[in-house]
């Protein structure tokens, strides 16, 4: 499905998991869009920033203009009426939850393969982030989750690496965990018996956090805690096994773009927990 037939898509390293419990994160793979699986073309494909990164899925992943100028390049000189469309093909591993389209770090268009009309009774809980740049980063986030006067029918870990840290049922309404991140996402996607009913309250060392679940949509409630990106989310998901596969076209808008270079990339979130990152189209203004 690739548009462009030629190439080969060789995954070089990575996908290793952590060691010991002060490391949180699965090793990230480094993608190649190569015209050969040769050492020539590989690092050709290298030298153009034909790449994209996943965070150990073997996630499929081109994004290029309709023209067919692909992941890396430089588009110098566009003006208001002959900006690029970009076309972004995804193969993921598991169901893909959102694709965002970005002009460096900001967010300019979302795309998901369903609508609000699809979400069921699945809850998803995200805590991330880390204290500082290095070693010792690791944030503790040992807590536990309740939904009162409701019950978890059913619950799935995301990114419990650690064999000693785990997920665990306390109760009929309850779940609790021990888990750290550095720099990466951990947490937990819950079945609820009434996904609209109640309150539920999520406690970590972080604080104590309440989320009206009859309020609650795709894109839920989000609380930043300081240090590299500490957060922790909640929001709804559609039923499970939704589609792997995902395509879209999107044209910016002028008012979206800046004098200069704008680095035009795409972040692709799967349902659980893995990403990947594409390398940019630079569109210089």
């Amino acid at each position: 499905s690739c548009p462009r037939p030629h190439c080969v898509l060789c995954v070089c390293t990575g996908a290793s998991w952590p060691g010991a419990s002060t490391f949180g994160s699965y090793g990230g793979l480094t993608c190649v869009l190569a015209e050969k699986l040769d050492r020539p073309s590989v690092w050709e494909a290298y030298r153009q920033r034909r790449v994209y990164a996943t965070t150990g899925a073997r996630i499929g992943l081109d994004v290029a203009t309709d023209d067919g100028v692909p992941m890396g390049s430089v588009i110098d000189g566009a003006g208001d009426s002959d900006l690029p469309t970009f076309r972004v093909d995804v193969q993921g591993t598991a169901p893909v939850e959102r694709v965002e389209f970005r002009n460096g770090t900001e967010v300019i268009e979302v795309q998901r393969p369903w609508g609000p009309g699809d979400l069921g009774d699945r809850v998803k809980l995200l805590w991330r982030g880390a204290t500082v740049r290095g070693r010792g980063r690791q944030v503790t986030w040992d807590g536990r989750v309740r939904v009162p006067r409701n019950r978890i029918i059913d619950f799935v870990p995301i990114n419990f690496h650690n064999i000693e840290k785990c997920c665990l049922r306390a109760g009929t309404n309850e779940l609790a965990w021990e888990s750290i991140t550095t720099g990466g996402v951990a947490g937990v996607i819950t079945t609820l018996a009434r996904p609209r009913h109640g309150i539920m309250t999520v406690e970590t060392p972080q604080g104590r956090f309440r989320v009206d679940l009859a309020r609650l949509g795709p894109r839920g409630r989000r609380w930043d805690l300081g240090g590299l990106g500490q957060r922790l989310t909640v929001y709804r998901l559609p039923p499970p096994d939704g589609p792997r596969d995902f395509s879209f076209v999107f044209r910016p808008r002028p008012d979206q773009l800046h004098a200069g270079d704008n680095p035009l990339y795409v972040h692709v979130v799967q349902e659980d927990g893995h990403m990947a990152w594409s390398s940019p189209v630079y569109l210089v203004r």
